[in-house]
């Protein structure tokens, strides 16, 4: 059952960190010298005792080698019990997200990251598989729980203001009629669904049939905001948590 979850997860984790590295290579000219993401520019934010050694690691050469890394161990993770291929994807997702300086270190990184090191640990040694299996699985309740919870404080959320006005950035690229659809009369019964279902999520831990159903409308979730916004990474990193959070509630109610 434990090695069945690891593995499942590994084969989700695999696509999400392919992905991954696959969209940075496809937009590999912003990260060149001539790009809006050139190293030459993000490295002034650091202190300048670490740009010589920093440079090394981030420069666009630099960039390159942890792509590379990135997507060779993340074809790697279903096919090999070694640890050695999650804890390269682990480092490469993680130094990725440094090295971008936060304009590619979104939620679905964060959760890659948390994955993989779950993963890592799970795949390290028996012993810790349970522990890397829980701690991947705390961390995909609370990251739909604490979401849920901080849009309720807003009042926009309640409202439905702030979807209304999330489908209207032009850097979403919304289609116009899904625009239209989620008007400002659609945003608000659109906006409490979506509250509803994150601060609600924990019950998932009640029972394996709960805990399924909640899976169920979670993927839908994350298959709308990939539709609607383009967020397809983060469909991807959540669904590589999934078989974590499934093994642990059937253990505690076997």
């Amino acid at each position: 059952m434990t090695a069945l979850a690891v593995l499942w997860m590994a084969r989700a984790a695999a696509l999400a960190t392919t992905v991954a590295a696959l969209e940075l290579i496809v937009v590999h000219r912003a990260f060149g010298e001539s790009g809006v993401y050139r190293w030459s520019t993000l490295r002034r934010e650091l202190p300048p005792a670490l740009r010589a050694p920093a440079g090394l690691v981030f420069s666009t050469p630099g960039t390159w080698l942890i792509l590379v890394a990135q997507l060779a161990s993340g074809l790697a993770l279903p096919w090999t019990t070694c640890a050695i291929a999650p804890w390269i994807a682990f480092a490469a997702t993680l130094l990725i997200a440094m090295r971008f300086r936060g304009s590619y270190n979104g939620g679905s990184d964060s959760m890659l990251v948390v994955v993989l090191l779950a993963l890592a640990v799970a795949r390290t040694d028996e012993r810790f598989a349970l522990a890397g299996l829980g701690y991947a699985a705390v961390q995909l309740v609370m990251s739909y729980a604490i979401s849920g919870w901080a849009k309720v404080r807003d009042p926009q959320w309640r409202t439905g203001t702030a979807l209304d006005v999330l489908v209207r950035l032009p850097h979403y690229g919304v289609p116009p009629r899904l625009v239209a659809m989620l008007s400002s009369r659609a945003a608000r019964p659109a906006s409490f669904a979506m509250l509803a279902f994150e601060c609600a999520f924990p019950i998932a831990l009640a029972d394996v049939r709960v805990c399924v159903a909640m899976l169920a409308i979670a993927t839908l979730f994350h298959l709308t905001n990939a539709v609607v916004f383009g967020l397809n990474r983060f469909l991807w990193a959540w669904l590589a948590a999934f078989p974590a959070l499934l093994f642990w509630v059937a253990r505690l109610h076997a």
